[in-house]
Formats: C-alpha cells, sequence, structure tokens
C-alpha cells in the first residue's frame, strides 16, 4: 500500500512539475526577448508570428497538465486510496478465516 502512495504522489508530482516547466520556459524565453521599451523583440515578422503560436500553444497546454498532475494525486487520496485499504483487509481477514479452517482439519493422534 505504501509503494502505491509513494508511487502516485511521485508520478502526479512529475505532472504538476512537468506543467509549471513548461509555463516558466515559455515565460523565461519572454523575459529575455524583452527590451529596454518592454516590448518583445524579433528578427523578423515571421519568426514572431511562429514563435508566439507556439509558446502560447505550450503555455495552454501546461494548464490541463497540471490539472492532470492535480486531480492525479487528489483522487488517489480521497478515492482510490480507501478501497485499496478496504480490500487488504478484506484478503488478510480472509486468510486468517483459511488459516484457522486448515488448522481445525489436522487431527492429531
Amino acid at each position: 500500500m505504501i509503494l502505491y502512495d509513494v508511487l502516485i504522489c511521485t508520478v502526479s508530482l512529475v505532472i504538476f512539475l512537468f506543467g509549471f516547466a513548461m509555463r516558466f520556459w515559455v515565460e523565461k524565453r519572454r523575459f529575455y526577448r524583452r527590451g529596454v521599451g518592454g516590448l518583445q523583440q524579433f528578427p523578423s515578422y515571421s519568426k514572431a508570428l511562429a514563435v508566439s503560436a507556439l509558446e502560447r500553444f505550450v503555455k495552454w497546454l501546461s494548464y490541463p497538465v497540471q490539472i492532470f498532475g492535480f486531480l492525479l494525486f487528489f483522487i488517489w487520496i480521497v478515492f482510490v486510496r480507501d478501497r485499496f485499504r478496504e480490500t487488504d483487509k478484506i484478503k488478510v481477514e480472509k486468510m486468517k478465516v483459511e488459516k484457522g479452517k486448515s488448522s481445525q482439519n489436522h487431527f492429531s493422534p
């Protein structure tokens, strides 16, 4: 059970941080392109269109990635984790019952 918790928490954190890194990358590139007047400077108009479109796409893609990472963690903690605990308890109880039955079936002389 603990292994599943660590695995899911790690995966969800990595996905969330990947979305954050995508946004950080876009904003960092925009920051370093700004001139003294605060406007972004491009060498050509076509490059400005292509880069702006790509960065806008990456930034919008980062939002669902971050939401997915958070929801994965939230759904695991709230819903799935409890079901795993219940099934583990049921398995342990069944094993105890079967072990008790098997020890009663042996006759000692």
